[in-house]
């Protein structure tokens, strides 16, 4: 019974953006083919060096509405991630899972909520930067023995947004008359 629920598992995360059967390279690299080319360069070179990291494990593919993202885990559950790259229509983005317990003496990591914290990766050369490669070796550093234990680095494409917003960023013509409509139709109603 359970070989069956792994198949079906194996299966739902194998549909291709067509519906049909696809390898997760193939997924992703259609799901990163939304992008512009900047922005799908710099997570593809990303994506690539924080595989680095992890020889072991499970590379989770998460796709939503607003970003895609890559989390890597010792279980093949999202909520096994440490570290995930995630991808937004105009930069790239290094999330730490436990970031709140990482020592951060140059003041890179953002953001304020109880558990995440994140590096917006502009310039992206901050992510080759001496204070990144510590992070992520905090990060690491007390799951170890797990990664160790677990499978070679396998990806699994987990979710796949039927909406999501353009992943490709207006052009800033558009954008100014956007926001001009958008200010002028709000003084309508006073």
């Amino acid at each position: 019974m359970l070989g069956n629920c792994d198949d079906a598992v194996r299966r739902r995360s194998t549909l291709a953006l067509d519906g049909k059967m696809a390898n997760a390279s193939t997924q992703v690299s259609a799901l990163i083919s939304r992008y512009s080319p900047a922005v799908a360069r710099q997570f593809r070179l990303a994506r690539t060096r924080i595989r680095e990291y992890f020889p072991r494990g499970y590379e989770l593919i998460f796709e939503n509405y607003n970003a895609l993202g890559c989390g890597y885990s010792v279980t093949d559950r999202g909520s096994g991630v440490v570290v995930s790259v995630v991808a937004y229509p105009r930069w790239v983005t290094l999330f730490f899972f436990h970031g709140i317990d990482l020592t951060d003496p140059d003041g890179i990591l953002e953001g304020g909520g109880a558990r995440i914290r994140s590096i917006r990766l502009e310039p992206f050369s901050l992510l080759r930067s001496a204070s990144v490669h510590d992070l992520i070796l905090q990060a690491t550093k007390r799951h170890q023995g797990d990664f160790a234990k677990a499978p070679r680095l396998a990806t699994l494409v987990k979710s796949v947004a039927t909406r999501r917003r353009p992943r490709r960023p207006a052009p800033l013509v558009n954008r100014a008359k956007s926001a001009k409509r958008k200010v002028s139709g709000s003084r309508r109603g006073v």
